[in-house]
């Protein structure tokens, strides 16, 4: 495994660990308010959840099979959505 495709996976389990929690507060919000705002923050977040799990399996089941040349911007794609899902739950928790 090269050191960029390391540094994704660790970066999308990381990712993954972050919509774990922000599913957990949206959670939390959303049976607080009981209204459709949290409600659809909470599936955004689900659906975040899954997509970052798939990710985290497909790189360490199929690592062998992405051509070198994507590797990068696989790494661009995990450290842009560490940086959302960071700002979503630094603003979720304000």
């Amino acid at each position: 495994m090269s050191i960029i495709m390391t540094a994704t996976v660790a970066l999308t389990g990381v990712n993954l660990l972050l919509t774990v929690t922000l599913v957990a507060l949206y959670a939390r919000s959303a049976l607080r308010v009981r209204a459709a705002f949290p409600i659809g923050l909470l599936l955004l977040a689900s659906l975040f959840l899954i997509q970052n799990a798939a990710a985290l399996y497909q790189y360490l089941t199929m690592m062998a099979y992405l051509a070198p040349g994507l590797e990068p911007f696989a790494l661009v794609f995990s450290i842009l959505q560490f940086g959302a899902f960071s700002l979503m739950l630094w603003l979720a928790m304000r």
